[in-house]
């Protein structure tokens, strides 16, 4: 049985000792849209100021990136029908 008292003594003990994680921000480079979508999610987001000493910057995919996906989604929705088929 668990004793109420040890267990209040317990989370009074974590709550007066809890310390939250420091706040980090995103470097976000790319249009302002996706800035206010990262933002709108609960990320802090930066506008990027070039000076390559920011850490955890996040970029829109490129080209190539698009590409990739757009055919590993080909292939997902290809294996997708065939599952259905059967």
């Amino acid at each position: 049985m668990v004793d109420a008292g040890a267990l209040a003594a317990n989370l009074f003990g974590y709550v007066a000792t809890w310390k939250p994680a420091p706040a980090r921000a995103a470097i976000y480079v790319g249009e302002s849209a996706g800035k206010a979508h990262l933002e709108s999610s609960g990320i802090i987001a930066r506008a990027y100021n070039g000076t390559g000493a920011q850490q955890g910057s996040l970029m829109p995919p490129t080209n190539e990136q698009r590409k990739i996906l757009a055919a590993a989604k080909a292939e997902v929705a290809a294996v997708e029908k065939e599952m259905k088929s059967r």
